[in-house]
């Protein structure tokens, strides 16, 4: 498992790398007002993707896995309901857009929702069949449509900052084509290497209702601490019309400090991807085991990421552009609240989803979110972007105490479990010597024979 983390993390910090500076490059290029708008779209169709797929891309894992379902026959058997749920969300985002209810004026356009409704359905579909070889643990395609998928949008939208960098439909038209070909690519993939082979379980598929039970409240825990790291910038566009304290300019600087933030969360993405087939697959007191060693020894990784942004924060929003440096200390508070607070407890909220309690997760972070909207109303007509800040960073405190709190519920002991040991350091350092030392990229890599 520690190899497929660290062949997950290292493709996510390529990305990462990446996309920071893409993401650099396009708010550059076309300024806060007009980035806020591209970003604020894009944001949407993720809140979409999470939505419409009502966890059954996360399902995917535990029935191929641990029930060994045919791949093909959970298709089959989620077909209906993914399709129904995809055209509901579609219609919920149209009422929404009728009401006047789905941010700043700059986006009411039903053209540019138009690209983003185009988009959800791929994304979905991406998302999910990449859930499918991780189900597999087939990494290597799971890495390799990442960088493609990536390297695809660099070069669409790249051109069109080149020559239309004032026009936010022809980027989200680029995203749009990029995403069709990620599809095809995937298509012509599963044709020459199906998910069900002589080798793997292809068993039956439980009734739809079974599936929807268990996928259910791991979605609605999902959507919830979604919302609480989003919810904010759902926030602060709505006020843009509303408070004199923010501006549409402010939606591009809250919007650049989640995209930085969200690089730093491709780590925790890492740990966590490769981490849920195998809880998943573990009894309970080898899964709590487990949990504990990851929330021990993920934590300095996260207090290391708080100090690297509030390092370079201030460079890059500098480089960025002079507008964007106010968004310092907004940046600061973010990468506090959700990294350094309340990354590390992501594995003890996957701990209680693999083994049949989501409803744990699931009450926390619907806490969280209910804080989320007290405090961001509270807080932002009097600071601002500030106040968003501030707001998330309290309700990611909020959902890390009680999620430990209900894992020491569990029979664990702060100290005994959840405290670092000076053990772990040295073993997550060996495992980390080792697959450099070995790595077949490494010139100067140790055989077995050596």
């Amino acid at each position: 498992m520690i190899k497929n983390i660290l062949s997950i993390f290292g493709t996510r910090l390529l990305v990462s790398v990446g996309n920071m500076v893409f993401f650099l490059a396009l708010a550059r290029a076309m300024g806060p007002e007009l980035q806020g708008v591209v970003s604020y779209q894009l944001m949407l169709v993720g809140l979409l993707v999470l939505g419409g797929s009502l966890g059954l891309d996360a399902a995917a894992v535990y029935y191929l896995n641990r029930m060994g379902v045919s791949a093909r026959a959970y298709l089959v058997r989620i077909a209906p309901v993914l399709i129904f749920s995809i055209m509901g969300s579609a219609g919920l985002v149209g009422l929404l857009y009728r009401q006047g209810l789905l941010g700043v004026e700059g986006m009411r356009t039903s053209l540019l929702l138009g690209f983003s409704l185009l988009i959800f359905p791929m994304e979905l579909m991406i998302s999910l069949i990449r859930s499918l070889w991780i189900a597999r643990e087939r990494i290597r395609e799971y890495n390799t449509i990442e960088v493609i998928q990536s390297l695809v949008l660099y070069l669409l939208v790249g051109l069109v900052l080149v020559f239309r960098p004032e026009s936010p439909a022809l980027v989200l038209s680029m995203y749009l084509l990029d995403r069709t070909v990620v599809v095809l690519l995937l298509t012509r993939r599963l044709r020459a290497q199906p998910l069900d082979t002589a080798t793997t379980p292809a068993g039956p598929a439980p009734r739809l209702r079974e599936i929807l039970r268990y996928s259910v409240f791991p979605w609605m825990s999902n959507v919830f601490a979604m919302l609480n790291i989003r919810l904010d910038t759902l926030m602060v566009a709505w006020f843009v019309l509303r408070v004199p304290t923010v501006r549409p300019a402010d939606l591009g600087l809250y919007t650049i400090c989640m995209i930085a933030v969200g690089r730093l969360q491709d780590v925790q993405m890492a740990i966590q991807v490769a981490f849920y087939p195998r809880v998943a697959s573990l009894e309970r007191t080898e899964a709590a085991t487990l949990a504990a060693r990851f929330y021990r020894i993920t934590s300095p990784v996260y207090i290391l990421l708080l100090l690297v942004m509030v390092v370079a924060g201030w460079p890059v929003l500098w480089m960025v552009g002079a507008d964007y440096v106010r968004a310092y200390p907004s940046l600061i508070v973010l990468t506090f609240g959700i990294m350094a607070l309340r990354a590390n407890s992501g594995v003890l909220s996957m701990y209680f989803s693999a083994q049949g309690r989501p409803h744990v997760p699931t009450l926390v972070n619907g806490a969280g979110v209910v804080a989320n909207v007290f405090l961001n109303l509270l807080l932002i007509p009097r600071y601002g972007i500030l106040g968003a800040a501030l707001g998330t960073a309290g309700a990611a405190g909020l959902t890390k105490g009680l999620l430990v709190l209900a894992f020491l519920h569990e029979g664990a002991g702060y100290r005994r479990d959840l405290w670092l040991k000076a053990s772990d350091l040295r073993e997550a350092w060996l495992v980390m010597r080792q697959q450099v030392t070995t790595h077949r990229l490494n010139p100067w890599r140790k055989t077995e024979d050596a």
